[in-house]
């Protein structure tokens, strides 16, 4: 039997970093039945003729095109954009498809390796698109008001690294299956929600099965198949593994392909042990932040928006405890009911945020001699992720522990040769610990290995961490940009002034880089072919020297030059107050927003609580014995601050 000759389109199909590019889907336009692809290209059913491409899908298309009514919706992989054609009622060549593109454009604040990507298809109900990209970030968009309602990372326990096959990042588009979303990660775990307007979660499940497949070795079963409902049942798929699921009864599950070895039996979906919660992240904020993370200035930004801070407090009045853990300008952070603190001259301290008890301790000593410029060891803030603690010192020793204090591993990075010694934080982006050396290095979080070294010049202050135009990239305190994925550096001093004896952190908002040295400045950034271009929006002089970093709210820039409080107009520079402080120097502690107040203090152990706005308004002044360096962190209603020796817990 013959088959009668078809024609064979040329399509330009990128290679998708999951097995293929997805499903095609059919369509219809004026009667004429149409192919969708997933790589933007629209083609004539009859003789499979191209009647539209999109140039703006990249060429690592992923997901598969939803038609919804006379709309075809879908996702390029790297761009966060949602691209809604609109088909037309008769069919031309080439093919007329009005396109609306909606940003999927999420903060800064989500530091996973997969982050910009969607290999997820959306799923359209009732006039709301539900996204849901690799690292977890669920995005509901209104498509008739082409509007993001909310953004939510997901708890779904999600397997990320940046090598493991066609189940790396999240590729399970959201399914609705009755009345409920379901929402799959890549290692076993889901979220069932309510769909509508607001987040409303109705159930947390997890599928543990250990398998062994291949050369990757005895661990947890992976997962990149849609769901499928029959019935009372849903149907989910692993690597080795079909499961059926039931409610109210124990999964079952079949081979579904050879294995070297016998996996273990199936066990029933049960709910997802959490590690304890960190109070940083509640409420709003979890629709922006990561769960569990949690660094320098919490997460570069100095704003605590979801707490009920105290505004008085002295050695005697508000102190809920305090706890000795040594001298240092490190800030604290919090990992559910544990801080974490470092001291001089390489001591982590693991403290109960209950009743300040030590639980553990750890020292690391610097090996070998250490540069003439290195008098302080206990500079850099620690971070967490919640489930780990990775500390740097300046001393170049880095290291990672598990809550309970076990050392999980230990590196090394030259350091800086600064003239006050190091100072800048790790960071935790893309899947990779930055560590701000002699050179910006990116170190594999789970093992300490070095996977890049960026040639540029470090200084004091933290990197920022942004995204642009999917990209994710590192700003440091000297202007310059790097590529988190392999270390390129897309571009270098982007604005004047940066350097000398001043150390804060520059602040991103957007594509908009915020410098506050002895020169403000705000720097708008693009990026085309690969490149980081970056054009100056202002820049004004300030009366001092800037030492610690600014916070920036509602169109405001606040920063202390000298011993001075200044409120710029973010967008324009224009100063909007300046106030002369009558504190003793230094300002170290950098500006933190905790709720509806702004806490400014020096190194003496005074703190200014203000109200921040264009009118100066201080709602009270505290003092402790002893002061430090280091900045506020808070939770809830208490606030965690050092002076001297001393770790202190404030609040009711």
């Amino acid at each position: 039997m013959s088959l009668p000759s078809t024609r064979r389109p040329e399509i330009k199909s990128g290679a998708c970093r999951s097995s293929s590019t997805k499903a095609p889907i059919r369509a219809e336009a004026g009667g004429v039945p149409l192919i969708a692809l997933g790589n933007g290209t629209v083609l004539r059913a009859a003789d499979g003729k191209i009647l539209f491409t999109n140039p703006h899908m990249g060429t690592q298309a992923c997901s598969s095109p939803v038609v919804d009514g006379a709309q075809i919706l879908q996702t390029n992989a790297y761009g966060m954009t949602l691209f809604v054609h609109s088909l037309p009622a008769t069919v031309g060549e080439p093919l007329n498809m009005p396109t609306q593109t909606i940003s999927l454009a999420t903060t800064s604040a989500f530091p996973h390796y997969y982050l910009p990507w969607y290999m997820a298809s959306p799923l359209v109900h009732e006039g709301l698109a539900y996204l849901l990209n690799n690292s977890g970030v669920l995005t509901v968009i209104d498509l008739k008001e082409s509007k993001i309602l909310y953004q939510k990372m997901l708890d779904l326990d999600q397997f990320q690294t940046a090598n493991e096959g066609a189940s790396r990042g999240i590729g399970i588009s959201p399914t609705l299956g009755g009345k409920h979303i379901f929402l799959l990660g890549n290692n076993g775990g889901a979220v069932v929600m309510e769909p509508g307007r607001t987040f409303k979660q109705v159930a947390k499940n997890k599928i543990e099965n250990v398998v062994s497949i291949g050369h990757w070795g005895e661990r947890q079963e992976r997962f990149i198949a849609n769901p499928v409902f029959d019935g009372k049942r849903l149907y989910v798929r692993g690597e080795g593994h079909l499961y059926a699921i039931e409610s109210g009864a124990a999964a079952s599950s079949a081979k579904t392909a050879p294995q070297p070895e016998s996996p273990r039996p199936a066990a029933t979906p049960k709910a997802d042990p959490k590690p304890a919660p960190t109070p940083a992240v509640k409420g709003s904020e979890s629709d922006v932040f990561p769960p569990g993370y949690f660094g320098w200035r919490r997460n570069g930004s100095g704003q605590f928006p979801d707490v009920t801070p105290p505004t008085e407090w002295s050695e005697k009045k508000n102190i809920k405890w305090q706890a000795k853990v040594g001298p240092g300008t490190s800030s604290p952070v919090i990992a559910g009911d544990r801080v974490i603190v470092t001291s001089e001259p390489g001591t982590i301290s693991c403290v109960s945020a209950v009743d300040g008890k030590v639980l553990w301790s750890a020292h690391l000593k610097a090996e070998g001699p250490l540069p003439k410029e290195i008098k302080e060891l206990a500079r850099p803030t620690p971070l967490t992720d919640g489930r780990n603690i990775y500390v740097a010192f300046s001393s170049g020793v880095v290291a990672s522990y598990a809550l309970d204090g076990k050392e999980a591993w230990r590196s090394k990075v030259e350091p800086a040769k600064l003239a006050y010694g190091p100072s800048a934080s790790p960071v935790l982006a893309g899947g990779k610990l930055l560590v701000d050396g002699a050179r910006l290095t990116a170190l594999d979080p789970a093992s300490g290995k070095e996977l890049w070294k960026a040639d540029v010049e470090t200084h004091y202050g933290t990197p920022a961490i942004f995204s642009l135009n999917g990209t994710l990239l590192a700003v440091n305190a000297k202007g310059a940009v790097v590529r988190i994925s392999d270390g390129a550096v897309l571009a270098k001093d982007i604005a004047e002034g940066l350097g000398g004896d001043q150390a804060p952190t520059p602040l991103v908002q957007g594509n908009i880089v915020y410098f506050t040295y002895s020169r403000a400045s705000a720097v708008k950034l693009s990026m085309a072919d690969g490149k980081v271009r970056a054009e100056e929006l202002w820049q004004e002089d300030l009366p001092g020297a800037v030492i610690s970093s600014p916070v920036l709210k509602d169109g405001m820039l606040f920063v202390a030059p000298g011993v001075q409080y200044h409120v710029l107009d973010a967008a324009t520079g224009k100063a909007l107050l300046e106030k002369p402080l009558e504190l003793d120097p230094n300002i170290y502690p950098s500006l933190t927003l905790a709720g509806k107040y702004l806490y400014l203090g020096n190194d003496k152990g005074t703190m200014l609580v203000l109200e921040p706005g264009k009118v100066f308004k201080q709602v009270r002044q505290n003092e402790l014995p002893e002061g430090s360096g280091a900045s506020p962190v808070f939770s809830g209603s208490h606030l965690y601050l050092r002076g001297g020796e001393l770790l202190y817990c404030i609040g009711p």
